[in-house]
């Protein structure tokens, strides 16, 4: 009883975590998501276009 205060209770009661930080600005899915811009809906348009062509021809044996 009573080893709950001071540094004993803090580390008794706390849960480490790992803090991840990353040093680029922004990533595809945020530069993708609302409020996204016209550039950012053609050039999502053109990937998933190339990606359906790349399907097609793989599903055609070419």
């Amino acid at each position: 009883m009573g080893a709950y205060h001071g540094q004993v209770g803090f580390l008794t009661f706390s849960h480490r975590r790992t803090i991840a930080a990353s040093t680029v600005e922004t990533g595809l899915a945020q530069r993708l998501l609302p409020p996204a811009g016209e550039a950012e809906a053609e050039a999502l348009r053109r990937i998933v276009a190339q990606t359906l062509t790349d399907l097609r021809a793989r599903i055609n044996g070419a």
